[in-house]
C-alpha cells in the first residue's frame, strides 16, 4: 500500500494578536465614553460619532480575525493551501510563487510576535493576517519552496 502523505501544517492563529485587537476596541469604547464626558456642546457629537465609526470598523474586523480558522496555512507536496474565511481553501502552487514577505507586528505585553505572511504570485498578491510565530512561518515556506524546486528541477 502506497504512503499517501499529510498537509503540513505551517502557521496557526495568533492568540496575543487577537487579544490586543479586542483590548483596543475595548480602549475604543473607553475613548467614546471619555469623550462623551469631556466635550459639552458642539464638539460632542462629532468626537462621539467619530468614536462610534471606529469602534464598529475594528468590532468587524476584530470579528472577521476571530472566525478566521485555527489553522490558516498548510503545505501539501506541490503547493500552500490557505483557508480563510468560512474554511475556504485556495491553493497556491510552488513554482508560481515569486516572493514570500513578512510582515511583524510586536506588542510588548505579548511574549512572541506575530504579524502577517503575504505570497506574491504573477497574478496574485495573497495576504494572511494574524499568524503566530511569522517569523519561523516566512523561514518555512521559503525552505518548502526551495527544496521543491531542486527537487523539480532535478527532474
Amino acid at each position: 500500500m502506497e504512503k499517501v502523505n499529510q498537509p503540513i501544517l505551517i502557521a496557526q492563529k495568533s492568540k496575543g494578536y487577537v487579544a490586543m485587537m479586542v483590548a483596543s476596541s475595548l480602549l475604543l469604547i473607553l475613548a467614546l465614553v471619555f469623550f462623551s464626558f469631556l466635550y459639552q456642546g458642539s464638539l460632542e457629537r462629532v468626537v462621539q460619532s467619530i468614536c462610534f465609526v471606529l469602534w464598529i470598523v475594528f468590532f468587524v474586523y476584530n470579528t472577521f480575525i476571530i472566525l478566521l480558522p485555527k489553522n490558516l496555512i498548510y503545505a501539501t507536496e506541490k503547493s500552500f493551501v490557505i483557508i480563510g474565511f468560512g474554511n475556504k481553501e485556495q491553493i497556491i502552487p510552488f513554482d508560481q510563487i515569486i516572493e514570500v514577505r513578512q510582515r511583524n507586528t510586536r506588542a510588548r505585553s505579548i511574549q512572541y510576535s506575530f504579524g502577517s505572511i503575504i505570497i506574491i504570485t504573477p497574478n496574485l498578491r495573497v495576504r494572511v493576517s494574524a499568524i503566530a510565530e511569522v517569523d519561523r512561518v516566512k523561514s518555512k515556506m521559503v525552505e518548502l519552496i526551495s527544496t521543491y524546486k531542486v527537487k523539480s528541477a532535478s527532474l
